[in-house]
C-alpha cells in the first residue's frame, strides 16, 4: 500500500507542493483515506464493470445466469452499486487506521527483497500463511456475522438479492465489509510480511470478491468456488469460506457446488439430471 501512497504523494507534490509531503502524518492520513474510498470505489466500479459487461453481456448467451430474470436485471445493479458506493466512505474511515499505522511503521511490513534461500523460502510460505490465516478469520466473521444478531441488523443488505452479479461482490453495510476485512491488516500486524506481496494481495482478493459473485463456476473441492458462494446466498447456512472450504468442512457448514462451466472453453456444461 506504501508504494501506491509514494506514487500518489510524487504525483501531487509538484502541483500542490505547500500542501503535499509524503513524510508528514497528515498528508499520510488524507492519501490513505482517499485509496480506500475514491480508490476503492473505482476500483469496484472497474473490475465489477469489467466481469459484468463479460459475462452477463458480451458472453451473455454462455454465462448469463438463469436464477436472475433480464427485466429485473439492471434494477438489481443500481440497487448493489448504490449500496456499494453509499458504504465505501464510512468504510474506508473503519478500515484506515489500520493502513496509517502500518504505513507509520506499527506492523511488521517489510520492503527488502530477499536474499538467501531462507528469505525467499519465507517470502513463498509467508503467502500461504496469510490465505489460510485469513480465510480462517474471515470464515468465522462471516459466520458470526449470520448470527441473529448480526445478521438482520448488519449482514442483510450485502443478501439484499439471493443471487448475485459482480456489482453484489461489495455492496456491504460498512460494519460487515470491516468485519471481514479487518483480518488482512491483523495478519500484518502480526507477522512478517514484503509490502508488494501485501500489495498484490489486496488486488488479488477484491477480484476473487469480484469473481465469486458472477455465477460462473469452473469447479473447485478445497477451493471455495463461485458455485460454492451462490449456495451461501441462495441458501444462508452453508459455505462460509472465503478462498478454500476447508473450515466449512471441519465445521459441518459445507455443502458442495455443482460445476456450471467448462474452464477451458467457458461453455455453459449440461444440467444432470437428479
Amino acid at each position: 500500500m506504501d508504494i501506491v501512497h509514494d506514487s500518489i504523494c510524487d504525483v501531487l507534490h509538484p502541483i500542490i507542493p505547500e500542501y503535499v509531503d509524503k513524510n508528514d502524518w497528515k498528508t499520510q492520513a488524507a492519501v490513505y483515506y482517499l485509496m480506500l474510498s475514491v480508490g476503492g470505489a473505482l476500483f469496484y466500479l472497474f473490475f465489477a464493470g469489467l466481469s459484468f459487461w463479460y459475462s452477463f453481456l458480451y458472453n451473455s448467451d454462455k454465462m448469463f445466469p438463469p436464477t436472475i430474470p433480464k427485466e429485473g436485471l439492471w434494477k438489481q445493479v443500481k440497487v448493489e452499486i448504490t449500496i456499494a458506493l453509499t458504504s465505501v466512505w464510512k468504510m474506508a474511515f473503519l478500515m484506515w487506521p489500520g493502513a496509517f499505522f502500518s504505513h507509520r511503521g506499527y506492523s511488521k511490513i517489510y520492503k527488502e527483497w530477499p536474499t538467501d534461500f531462507d528469505g525467499w523460502f519465507y517470502f513463498a510460505y509467508s503467502t500461504v500463511a496469510f490465505i489460510l490465516f485469513t480465510d480462517m478469520c474471515v470464515y468465522w466473521a462471516h459466520r458470526g456475522l449470520h448470527s441473529k444478531m448480526l445478521y438482520r441488523r448488519i449482514h442483510k443488505l450485502h443478501h439484499a438479492y439471493q443471487y448475485t452479479t459482480p456489482f453484489s461482490s461489495h455492496a456491504f453495510h460498512p460494519v460487515d465489509g470491516f468485519t471481514q476485512g479487518c483480518p488482512y491488516y491483523i495478519f500484518i500486524f502480526l507477522f512478517p510480511f514484503h509490502n508488494v506481496q501485501f500489495l498484490a494481495m489486496f488486488v488479488i482478493v477484491n477480484m476473487w470478491t469480484i469473481s465469486i459473485h458472477d455465477q460462473v463456476d469452473f469447479g473447485g473441492v478445497l477451493l471455495s468456488s463461485t458455485g460454492h458462494h451462490t449456495i451461501h446466498h441462495a441458501e444462508f447456512w452453508y459455505n462460509y469460506g472465503q478462498y478454500t472450504t476447508i473450515w466449512d468442512r471441519l465445521c459441518g457448514t459445507y455443502k458442495p457446488a455443482v460445476k456450471t462451466h467448462d474452464l477451458w472453453t467457458g461453455e455453459r456444461l449440461p444440467v444432470k439430471a437428479e
